[in-house]
């Protein structure tokens, strides 16, 4: 299975690795990085291929809500939203609005299409942007929200031909 992973950065940053999975589908797990903590309610994306946008299906236990819609996405709904921060192909909404229902630092989910398997070229240099609220330190006030935007890399597929690095 090939992954690879990148931070969009801040206060609270989110670590995002994202695995090809042997049935076609690639699992994102997200976890909260930084000084801060706070409540991971959304993750929004651009995606390579928009011709199959309305393919695609979201699973994950914390899940709330998807939508898929060629740059139109940046309002989920309860605060979940990138308003003034761009407009994505993908959104997600994780939990409950409110610190006092749950409080989601580290999530992970599926992206499957009902058109056939995905690759990780799909997530390559676009656009993913993330949405909190409840922020601020662990054992005091958390009133803030953020919006944070990051580029993803270049994905580069391991060359078959590399023989692997043996250590030890």
């Amino acid at each position: 299975m090939e992954s690879f992973s990148f931070l969009i950065p801040g206060s609270v940053g989110l670590q995002v690795t994202l695995t090809e999975l042997e049935d076609g589908s690639v699992r994102f797990d997200l976890e909260n990085q930084g000084d801060q903590v706070a409540d991971l309610r959304g993750l929004f994306f651009d995606f390579n291929d928009p011709d199959l946008l309305s393919s695609l299906s979201v699973e994950g236990s914390q899940v709330s809500e998807a939508s898929f819609e060629d740059d139109s996405v940046r309002n989920l709904g309860d605060g979940v939203n990138m308003n003034g921060e761009g407009v994505f192909d993908i959104g997600v909404s994780f939990g409950t609005a409110g610190i006092g229902y749950d409080d989601i630092f580290s999530t992970s989910f599926t992206l499957s299409s009902s058109a056939g398997p995905l690759s990780l070229e799909a997530f390559a240099n676009v656009e993913f942007g993330v949405r909190y609220t409840s922020v601020g330190t662990e054992d005091g006030v958390r009133e803030d929200s953020l919006k944070l935007v990051a580029l993803s890399p270049d994905y580069v597929p391991p060359d078959p031909l590399d023989p692997p690095i043996i250590i030890g």
